[in-house]
């Protein structure tokens, strides 16, 4: 037996939402378009509110396809464990309006970046999330391989000395759902390249 696949489209964050949605369905038979929750070039400082918008407006589609058709993506700049106090307190209040902006609009998941090294902050923060909101599935975003040091794609930056690029990215995904007690509503979005590790047991281990 077949399980059921699905597969949707990454957009930026100023696309034409309903004319992309429709594209995606149309034409590319996608089931969902992947959305920022925040615009990305909005910078937001906690201790100098703005007035304007940080994110497009929920009348842009209708109920039904906020909920089914929109899976939405948490702002990647976010660092919940930086040392820098000032960041830390501002990533954690952008992680908090964004988790509420999703509530909002009713999606059925959102996609958050796989946190660097223990990241036991941001780690507590997804546990708040899949406690408070048990009818949203969150997906933490993991490469299948540990990408190159230096990528600023990577929100990886385990720590297991000696280890493979692709145990790096498993026992980081691990070290968060065992901080997050395997909560049911939490889940990986699983990142793979055109080429599959060597190795078949770092793609037997998901």
């Amino acid at each position: 037996m077949v399980g059921r696949v699905e597969y949707g489209v990454d957009t930026p964050g100023e696309a034409d939402l309903p004319a992309l949605l429709e594209r995606a369905k149309g034409q590319w038979h996608a089931n969902f378009c992947m959305v920022p929750l925040a615009h990305p070039r909005y910078w937001r400082d906690h201790r100098k509110p703005r007035q304007e918008q940080f994110t497009r407006s929920d009348l842009v589609l209708n109920s039904e396809a906020w909920s089914v058709h929109v899976i939405g993506k948490m702002s990647p700049w976010l660092q919940l464990d930086s040392p820098d106090e000032t960041f830390r307190r501002q990533s954690e209040a952008a992680f908090k309006q964004e988790l509420a902006w999703a509530s909002h609009l009713s999606l059925s998941a959102i996609v958050v970046p796989l946190p660097a090294g223990k990241a036991v902050n941001h780690a507590h923060s997804i546990n708040q999330a899949v406690s408070a909101l048990p009818h949203m599935h969150i997906w933490v975003r993991v490469p299948l391989a540990h990408p190159a040091r230096g990528d600023d794609s990577s929100m990886v930056q385990a720590d297991d000395e000696g280890a493979t690029s692709g145990h790096m990215a498993w026992a980081s995904w691990n070290r968060v759902r065992s901080l997050c007690e395997h909560a049911p509503n939490l889940g990986v979005a699983l990142l793979m390249g055109a080429d599959l590790p060597d190795d078949p047991r770092q793609l037997e281990r998901w």
